[in-house]
């Protein structure tokens, strides 16, 4: 049975707070509106529009940013200064922590899968974390025993409503540019910014509108299809090792 330090508890988000999260996050300088905008589609039906969101253009190069840096917001810097924090990651979550960690004087450890390009690794490194490399298999275990054994702060990279209500603010801006959107598609890993994007859009959406939200994932690393579909938690039954273009 995992170690219940790892997942966080039933709560929900609310509007209010989803949008509490905005304002807190528009103090901050290093969060970024970043841009939304009509992309051409030669070949098109007539009408369709699509519309893209590069939170590639975000601060650490993701939106993990947003989520992280609210969850500092809301916690106390003192303890986390004094304790240190662990995350585990395969890259952009890691980075988004290890960022803040330095800027706020906390001592951050990163576990990441052995899978993970060195490169990830390095630029965690550079803003001063320790990272761990670990079998994927053992990364929850890791982290636990980390936790326990060091008493660091666990910072989850997706499982946490602080974190969830911070990208959201990603989905309030969607509407601020796209009022109206049929649909919406969000990337999906463990499932922290689907569940923030598509909270602020379905109760965020107005006049009327009851948009789509569609999570999507690889073919080669199902994990989150497979949990909707059994109804509980499920993994990829080769780790997710598929080729992608990531690095």
């Amino acid at each position: 049975m995992e170690d219940p330090v790892l997942w966080g508890g039933e709560d929900i988000v609310t509007l209010p707070e989803i949008m509490d999260a905005q304002a807190v996050l528009k103090q901050y300088p290093d969060i970024l509106r970043t841009p939304c905008f009509q992309a051409l589609l030669p070949g098109a039906p007539q009408g369709v529009e699509l519309w893209l969101k590069l939170e590639s253009a975000q601060t650490t190069g993701s939106f993990k940013v947003r989520g992280m840096r609210y969850k500092l917001h809301c916690s106390d810097v003192d303890q986390l200064q004094r304790s240190g924090v662990v995350t585990m990651s395969a890259g952009n979550a890691g980075r988004a922590v290890s960022y803040l960690g330095q800027a706020a004087g906390c001592n951050v450890k990163v576990f990441m899968p052995e899978t993970a390009p060195d490169e990830r690794k390095a630029v965690m490194e550079k803003y001063g974390a320790t990272v761990v490399k670990v079998p994927g298999t053992e990364l929850l275990q890791s982290v636990a025993a980390c936790v326990h054994s060091e008493q660091r702060v666990l910072i989850h990279p997706f499982d946490d409503c602080d974190i969830i209500r911070g990208h959201a603010s990603c989905g309030l801006e969607i509407l601020e540019e796209v009022p109206t959107p049929d649909a919406v598609f969000v990337c999906c890993g463990g499932g922290g910014l689907l569940a923030g994007v598509g909270s602020a859009v379905k109760l965020g959406s107005k006049d009327g509108c009851k948009p789509l939200v569609i999570g999507v994932e690889p073919e080669g690393a199902p994990s989150m299809k497979l949990s909707v579909d059994a109804g509980s938690q499920q993994w990829c039954p080769d780790g997710g090792k598929t080729d992608t273009i990531a690095h």
